[in-house]
């Protein structure tokens, strides 16, 4: 048999060398699709944290409005951070450092707000504080809601994926039979 390099049969080189191939091109596919998967997350990470986000912005209109009322109540926004709390661990692998740092800032402003608010009414099932009619004024609140409310806005700015350069404005089906009629102009 002719012979390559080190004495190795050629066709036993040849083998090896393939097989070497194999596992190289195999770890480069499987890389992509962790690189794939691990984007995808990030992505949904960012559109959840964002979701809350507006709704704890939302509360925060809302207990405004409560407070234009009188209502003699304020709803807690404790519930509403599930997604933050559940995945602190996540927030520092998918986050970059300046973002993190907000994010932490607004839901931790969030944990001052309720203490504030607990300061001042008794706690309802851990969902609302209701104040006596003899409370002191909650103006305040409004100015601190509204500083917050400021900084989720720019937060979700920052947390939302940046528009694509031009997107065409309409596009173009797969399946012709199934794209909606252009009416001719």
């Amino acid at each position: 048999m002719w012979e390559g390099a080190g004495g190795w049969p050629l066709h036993l080189l040849t083998w090896v060398l393939i097989m070497v191939s194999v596992i190289v091109i195999t770890q480069r596919i499987n890389h992509q699709r962790n690189e794939k998967r691990s984007a995808v997350e990030t992505a949904r990470f960012r559109c959840a944290l964002v979701a809350e986000l507006r709704a704890l912005a939302e509360l925060y209109q809302h207990n405004i409005e409560l407070i234009e009322r009188k209502a003699g109540y304020l709803l807690s926004g404790r519930a509403t951070v599930m997604v933050y709390r559940g995945n602190l661990s996540r927030l520092q692998a998918v986050l970059d450092e300046p973002v993190i740092g907000r994010v932490v800032e607004v839901f931790a402003r969030n944990e001052r707000i309720d203490g504030m608010l607990a300061g001042r009414g008794n706690p309802r099932a851990g969902a609302a504080f209701r104040f006596r009619p003899d409370a002191r004024n909650l103006e305040d609140f409004k100015l601190i809601y509204h500083e917050t409310m400021e900084e989720i806005a720019a937060l979700c700015a920052a947390l939302s994926p940046q528009p694509e350069a031009e997107a065409p404005a309409t596009r173009e089906s797969a399946w012709p039979a199934l794209a909606p009629k252009q009416a001719a102009s």
